[in-house]
């Protein structure tokens, strides 16, 4: 397929308002695609060159790309600058230019149509793999040197897929409908293809897998690889400890830790290979050399060990109190350069309460009462510094579950998770495999009895001291199957820095209209439109039915507890989700 006839396809779906006929245009582009780049034109439709996981990033700015299209149009950067400032998007930019430019000539771009999906897609992994001294320079050459090759639509969505801004209203979850569509012409096998991502997250290369003729669903196989993060298992919500003990019998009772999901894929053999993988699919383990260093040390324990995938939680440890410090201490780790500065300020402990896969063997399908034995006997003993494993309670007894959250409580923990003794390991939010309870009854100061995870749609305009900050308010949504729902308008509850911090995140994620994904009713525009990215953790007095916000409910009084940049927004909070803490209130 040339990289032209796939920009249009690209133009239709953006131009497209409806779920279903997106849908349907995706279903027409695997099928167009020749099967040597199914895989690439599935994940530049996505606005990326490879799953999260891989950590394939372009780490361009705005400026570099003004620098790119004013030298592929022999123009000045003042002139690119002007336009942009004008039209508020470089990928308009660089297709008003490059139409201005054609008209000049009087002639259409004869190389751009010779230009393959594969041509563009390998220009541009160049471009993102540039590294090293004067590779910001290279890449601006690499990049100016794509551009005057391209026709004016293409140019627009190269900008758009290197700036990362892509967003042509759809995800991950709408192409499993289209793969479910070319299987079964319906959404009947999607629940199977989900199972499927949910352990390999890579939708470029299910797409690969399906369109070959050869390709059977009962035949695709769910095993999890090293190195490519398994979706993690999540929580559902239940009242109180009677209620836990009667839907799931004896379970097993563990701490609640205020820090960040990390599954670690640890490979031993040859030259040790440490992946720590974020919820949200993002590898950071330069953000934890330490705990690298104490994880290659595991074959040290048991020369029988080889690799395994853990499941576990690290949380920033003050070692002469012994208490698990505040989230946003640990989170101070995230950073690219004086990690080691941060090492001895910020100590950590990972606490290890899970493990899916072992010397090469898949352990998702035993029950968690075997997985915690196997766990057992490959963690160190006595812990290492670092690595420790989850204390737990075994029990049947409410009464001992209800002292145990009081205990964490008083530690300064979130509360507790309850887990199925005989439940597999399952990703996503199914079933009531794992519960968490973070108070039973009504919740602290007649509050929501759980925070509720929101992305930030929009924000308002400030007056008096908020004019400072660029911000007065910010609208946030709850996730529902491929859309946002408005559930509240935020003007308080910020200190003066999270205003700040509020005003640049928005700054990068200003969108030129309202994205596709939003369900927002006219009352509520916001004066800047953001792209579905930043989550934020949200707490409230209560939930409230609202006849306004799309969710069909609101928060009262909603404040922000913190940033949540380990999430990505399809961890959101789901309306089913609101729905159930409205009826626990």
């Amino acid at each position: 397929m040339t990289f032209t006839d796939f920009s249009k396809l690209l133009s239709n779906i953006e131009a497209t308002p409806k779920r279903l006929e997106i849908t349907d245009l995706l279903v027409g582009l695997i099928k167009q695609t020749n099967p040597e780049e199914i895989e690439k034109a599935v994940n530049l439709s996505l606005g990326q060159l490879a799953p999260l996981y891989k950590d394939i990033d372009f780490n361009m700015a705005e400026k570099t790309i003004v620098r790119s299209l004013a030298s592929s149009c022999n123009l000045e950067g003042k002139t690119v600058l002007e336009n942009f400032k004008r039209i508020g998007d470089l990928g308009e930019v660089a297709s008003e230019l490059k139409l201005k430019e054609q008209n000049s000539k009087r002639k259409t771009t004869v190389q751009s149509a010779k230009l393959s999906v594969s041509d563009v897609f390998s220009h541009l992994l160049n471009i993102a793999t540039q590294s090293g001294k004067d590779s910001q320079d290279r890449k601006i050459g690499e990049t100016s040197e794509l551009l005057r090759e391209l026709d004016p639509l293409s140019a627009k969505y190269v900008v758009r897929i290197i700036l990362g801004n892509l967003r042509l209203g759809f995800s991950d979850r709408t192409v499993l409908d289209a793969l479910s569509n070319i299987i079964a012409g319906d959404k009947s096998a999607r629940k199977k293809l989900e199972e499927i991502y949910n352990v390999r997250p890579d939708i470029g290369w299910m797409a690969n897998k399906i369109q070959d003729s050869r390709f059977k669903i009962q035949d695709f196989r769910t095993d999890p690889q090293l190195g490519t993060p398994i979706l993690p298992s999540l929580c559902q919500r239940l009242e109180g400890t009677e209620e836990i003990i009667e839907k799931m019998g004896q379970v097993a009772a563990e701490p609640k830790w205020d820090g960040q999901r990390i599954q670690a894929h640890v490979n031993l053999k040859g030259k040790s290979q440490i992946h720590l993988f974020t919820r949200g699919l993002e590898n950071v383990a330069p953000m934890f050399p330490d705990l690298v260093v104490a994880l290659s040390r595991f074959t040290i324990y048991d020369l029988r060990f080889t690799n395994c995938i853990l499941d576990g939680e690290v949380v920033a440890f003050d070692p002469k109190s012994n208490k698990v410090l505040p989230f946003q201490t640990m989170i101070t780790r995230k950073r690219k350069y004086d990690i080691q500065k941060q090492l001895l300020s910020v100590p950590i402990r990972y606490m290890v309460f899970d493990i899916m896969y072992l010397n090469g063997k898949s352990l998702m399908n035993e029950s968690f009462e075997k997985r915690r034995s196997l766990l057992s006997s490959i963690v160190p003993h006595p812990s290492s510094s670092i690595v420790h494993l989850a204390p737990q309670l075994v029990t049947v007894d409410p009464i001992r579950i209800r002292d145990l959250l009081k205990k964490q409580i008083n530690s300064g923990l979130e509360g507790i998770v309850a887990k199925r003794l005989d439940a597999p390991y399952s990703p996503g939010r199914t079933g009531f495999s794992w519960v968490k309870l973070k108070w039973e009854g009504k919740a602290k100061s007649g509050g929501s009895v759980d925070t509720i995870d929101c992305v930030v749609m929009g924000i308002y305009a400030g007056k008096g001291k908020r004019a400072g900050f660029g911000v007065g308010a910010f609208l946030v949504g709850i996730y529902s199957p491929n859309s946002f729902l408005t559930i509240s308008k935020i003007g308080t509850g910020l200190t003066d820095e999270q205003w700040k911090e509020l005003r640049t995140k928005g700054q990068r994620l200003r969108a030129k209209g309202k994205p596709k994904e939003y369900d927002v009713p006219k009352e509520l525009t916001p004066d800047v439109w953001l792209r579905p990215e930043l989550v934020v953790e949200i707490q409230a007095d209560n939930i409230t039915v609202s006849p306004l916000h799309t969710a069909g409910y609101a928060l009262r009084f909603p404040r922000l507890v913190r940033y949540r940049d380990d999430k990505s927004p399809q961890q959101a909070t789901t309306v089913e989700e609101v729905k159930k803490l409205y009826k626990m209130q």
